[in-house]
């Protein structure tokens, strides 16, 4: 297995015509060749399987709304799931969203919408901490920029132009600007109280002097339970947070009538 995932790693890094894609859920993932991204893809068939498998369990129909998609390894899985899925993807990132467009313009394309935008609590524009690209999946929105090239906007506003639809899901991985994120999604998460699938990692969230309990603020005042990803562990109190956020950086948010009588033991069977 090993032999054969180090194969695998060389033709899709550098064998010519085979370099910079490969086949994942259904459709060609297109990625910078020798990144940390790729060397993870070809070397372990995933990246970050917890939350692929958490998307996949919970997605419903409607839209997805991807915060944060970099090449769209979270959004292709659950175009997979759900044939009528729609997904918006925002990926300000210009090192990575050439290749997410790529990705996109796949078997999926009249189902996944690309932006070209950051997202946070307001709209404007903001300036972006540059790192090589290869490790471009670290770069992040400056938490002090009010000014530079990258466009800002907000969920709420991204989602009244559409037309108020159906969000049946809500995954943001942005490197610490999460809780800007959620500011910005109040009327969506009102409405729809679509599942959260988050980051939510206290060494990120410092660069926006966000504080972790943020997240049982944000739990309580839509009527969410909160989860670690992975294990589904129930998280209700701020000691139960700092304790699990010392060994889980990815948590989920459920609305509470979705549970249903199983409760939080049948979320972990």
């Amino acid at each position: 297995m090993r032999l054969r995932a180090l194969a695998k790693y060389v033709v899709y890094n550098f064998v010519p015509g085979k370099k910079g894609s490969l086949p994942y859920f259904g459709t060609p993932i297109y990625f910078e060749p020798g990144s940390i991204l790729a060397r993870e893809l070809t070397l372990r068939g995933f990246f970050e399987p917890d939350i692929v498998q958490a998307i996949r369990r919970f997605v419903k129909p409607g839209l997805m709304i991807d915060v944060g998609a970099n090449v769209g390894l979270m959004a292709a899985p659950a175009l997979h799931q759900l044939p009528g899925l729609q997904c918006l993807s925002f990926e300000p990132n210009a090192d990575v969203v050439r290749y997410l467009e790529q990705s996109a313009a796949g078997p999926y394309r009249d189902r996944w919408t690309i932006r070209r935008q950051a997202v946070a609590d307001k709209p404007g524009h903001t300036s972006f901490a540059v790192t090589e690209a290869a490790d471009s999946l670290f770069q992040h929105i400056e938490a002090q920029g009010e000014s530079g090239d990258i466009e800002v906007t907000t969920i709420d506003r991204e989602w009244t132009a559409l037309g108020r639809p159906v969000v049946s899901l809500l995954k943001i991985d942005v490197e610490g600007a999460e809780g800007k994120v959620f500011a910005g999604a109040a009327e969506m998460l009102s409405a729809c109280r679509p599942v959260v699938v988050t980051e939510w990692y206290q060494d990120y969230l410092d660069r926006f002097e966000t504080v972790g309990a943020e997240i049982l603020s944000i739990a309580a005042r839509y009527r969410y339970a909160l989860y670690t990803i992975p294990g589904y562990v129930p998280t209700r109190t701020a000691t139960d947070l700092a304790v699990h956020m010392k060994e889980y950086s990815n948590f989920l948010l459920v609305p509470n009538a979705d549970l249903g009588a199983g409760g939080a033991d049948g979320m972990r069977q």
